[in-house]
């Protein structure tokens, strides 16, 4: 059975090696990016499942990452789960931002995350991106 692929992309090390560890845990094969720059290349090798973007990445932020995602329509659309210990304003957003461009999101999560929450979005986004043959434990 195919392992759902879950891409990370926070730049905040300790956030990115969390998050892959409870994925890991889940059965997910996880990657960790830490800018928006990679996220092109290494979609290009793999798409992802689910993606997990932190809403403020250094000097940019969460947006590019949904915008480069939504730039290849040949494939079905990850789902999303927002991460950000910013406002809400800029999670509404970005929510607003991935729904106009097409692309799901299944949670927003503030930072700190909680790893039960975080484990049952990961759980739900997985259901949510319609894979029958992608399952998690």
């Amino acid at each position: 059975m195919e392992r759902p692929r879950l891409l990370i992309v926070d730049d905040d090390p300790r956030i990115g090696r969390l998050i892959g560890r409870v994925a890991r845990r889940l059965g997910f094969a996880a990657e960790i990016l830490m800018d928006d720059e990679q996220v092109q290349p290494v979609c290009q090798e793999e798409w992802p499942t689910v993606v997990v973007v932190d809403m403020v990445l250094g000097h940019r932020n969460g947006g590019d990452v949904i915008r480069t995602l939504a730039e290849d329509r040949s494939r079905p659309m990850p789902v999303l789960v927002l991460i950000s210990g910013a406002d809400a304003e800029r999670m509404a957003t970005a929510r607003a931002l991935a729904q106009d461009l097409g692309i799901p999101v299944s949670a927003s999560l503030p930072k700190p995350l909680d790893v039960g929450i975080l484990t049952r979005e990961l759980r739900r986004a997985v259901e949510a991106a319609g894979h029958p043959d992608v399952q998690v434990a």
